[in-house]
């Protein structure tokens, strides 16, 4: 799934969120997910983050028109650290909810929220904390 939406930290910070989702499922319920993300805020000197997440996800509404489910994701964050010229890697979190209104058989649209965690990354080695509502159309196969 191929997403856009946008991202809002505590201190009130807009972003642009893009990501790119994979999943797999593994049974009925249960499945793995493989996200690669960028989060771009609308301010200056501030840096973008990229992240690379995977995890577990839970579907309660498998194989149906409307589908509702929930994961948890974790892998590494990268933002440009104190001197610009550098990367700084931080582990990530993010656990959230997702909802998929399938189109045809092989389509659908699919929302979803979540709140990603970060420890000590960016300029000032702050904890990034940010929430995210993505939308996209997929496809099965």
């Amino acid at each position: 799934v191929l997403m856009i939406g946008a991202a809002l930290s505590p201190s009130d910070t807009v972003g642009v969120r893009i990501a790119d989702t994979t999943e797999h499922i593994h049974t009925t319920f249960t499945g793995s997910r493989y996200t690669l993300g960028y989060s771009a805020p609308l301010e200056d000197g501030i840096p973008g983050v990229w992240s690379v997440r995977a995890g577990p996800s839970l579907h309660l509404r498998p194989f149906r028109a409307l589908d509702v489910g929930a994961f948890v994701e974790a892998g590494l964050a990268a933002a440009r650290g104190p001197n610009g010229n550098s990367t700084e890697w931080a582990p990530i979190l993010a656990p959230g909810l997702s909802c998929d209104l399938f189109v045809t058989p092989l389509w659908y649209l699919q929302v979803e929220a979540l709140w990603a965690w970060a420890r000590d990354l960016g300029p000032e080695r702050s904890d990034y904390r940010v929430g995210e509502v993505v939308t996209g159309m997929g496809f099965t196969f």
